[in-house]
């Protein structure tokens, strides 16, 4: 099993009023610290799937950036384990290229943006929305959600319960 893991707004918080121009330079992404209930849930995850990271860039600055930032998670993602896909390119597409297979059930993408989940679940791979405090408030995603801390959320009385990895 496969997992791929989208950085922003999920291993690192998306900060919607934040300058744009900022997304283009390495400092911005470098000195962010990661979301630590994800961190968490991916240590978890990682006795019983291989983790990559899948996340766009603007430029190679950026790119750089995210990098530094990854390389403080303390091996979490390997170097061979980050895919960064140019702004603008499917994630789905991306990652078949870069892994040499098509995505089926066993690729799981942790993303926040529903077109990429929805991209995914059209080329054969299982997507899980992971949901923070922008997101999750449409009606675009209609597959799994999850939180940053793993669990899930209930549409009953019941209190949320952990994403189940099969």
């Amino acid at each position: 099993m496969k997992i791929f893991v989208d950085m922003d707004g999920v291993i690192y918080p998306w900060n919607k009023e934040v300058d744009p121009r900022l997304l283009w330079t390495k400092i911005y992404y470098e000195n962010m610290p990661a979301e630590q209930d994800m961190i968490s849930t991916l240590d978890e995850y990682k006795e019983k799937a291989e983790l990559f990271v899948l996340s766009c860039y603007l430029n190679d600055e950026a790119k750089a950036g995210k990098n530094a930032a990854l390389d403080k998670l303390g091996g979490l993602f390997p170097a061979d384990h980050r895919i960064f896909v140019p702004y603008g390119k499917n994630k789905a597409e991306y990652a078949e290229k870069v892994i040499g297979q098509k995505l089926d059930q066993n690729c799981i993408l942790f993303d926040d943006h529903s077109p990429n989940c929805l991209s995914w679940q059209e080329a054969g791979g299982r997507a899980v929305k992971i949901l923070n405090d922008i997101n999750g408030k449409g009606e675009i995603w209609k597959g799994e959600r999850m939180y940053r801390d793993g669990t899930v959320p209930s549409k009953s009385i019941l209190p949320t319960s952990r994403l189940i990895l099969s």
